[in-house]
């Protein structure tokens, strides 16, 4: 009798979208584009087909800080790396 046993570990990182709300008042902004303006800039939509993808480490995250990656923007976007590599930090 041969009995196979899945092994698997954790997810390294997390795939999601940033909406933004307004604290305050909790008014919503919708979601960060992946269209970039002329400065390189994220815009904002509500259209769900039009959110950008980021990532986080976890296991950084479990530290208390970690970089948010962009893992999918517009094709279109002319600025991906201008004037610095596509990324945010943020503590968590």
């Amino acid at each position: 009798m041969l009995t196979l046993e899945l092994i698997t570990s954790p997810p390294r990182s997390i795939h999601g979208y940033i909406k933004v709300t307004e604290t305050a008042t909790g008014k919503d902004y919708g979601f960060l584009s992946k269209d970039l303006n002329n400065f390189g800039e994220f815009q904002m939509t509500s259209d769900s087909d039009q959110r950008a993808i980021f990532s986080i480490n976890l296991a950084d995250a479990a530290q208390g800080q970690t970089n948010i990656a962009v893992v999918s923007i517009s094709p279109n976007a002319r600025y991906v790396s201008y004037p610095y590599p596509l990324s945010l930090s943020h503590a968590i």
